[in-house]
């Protein structure tokens, strides 16, 4: 270790003056500000990564809202086509059951000309010589 040279007498100290003793305590301030504004920079950039990752999760999170709506829009779009198939089919349904109407209201009047029929045939055959009646 190097021994520091030995101290004149016009180097010794004195009683610290005033000025000295504000002196020394700005020094003391400013150290102590240069301390905390370090701390306040260390805390602002801990802030400032947490925000970053904070909007990173935003970003993802609104990408996969995006991707959500662009599905329910497809899926809107299917429903649409569901929607249109479906109206059509009622429109089928309801004409084939129109359809069910007229050979229900048919289909016995059919029965019975037939059933008038076979009778007549069958009384011709049991009496040949028999006269058609009107």
């Amino acid at each position: 270790l190097a021994v520091p040279p030995a101290l004149s007498i016009a180097e010794l100290p004195v009683a610290p003056t005033a000025q000295h003793v504000v002196q020394t305590q700005m020094q003391v301030d400013s150290e102590r500000t240069l301390q905390e504004l370090a701390m306040l920079q260390a805390e602002l950039a801990r802030m400032q990564q947490v925000n970053s990752q904070q909007l990173q999760v935003i970003s993802e999170q609104n990408s996969t809202i995006a991707s959500m709506h662009t599905t329910i829009a497809a899926q809107n779009t299917c429903l649409g086509g569901l929607q249109t198939t479906v109206s059509s089919q009622h429109a089928v349904i309801g004409e084939q059951a129109s359809n069910l109407c007229l050979l229900g209201e048919a289909v016995p009047k059919s029965l019975n000309a037939m059933r008038t029929e076979i009778v007549t045939s069958v009384e011709r055959a049991a009496h040949p010589g028999a006269k058609k009646k009107n």
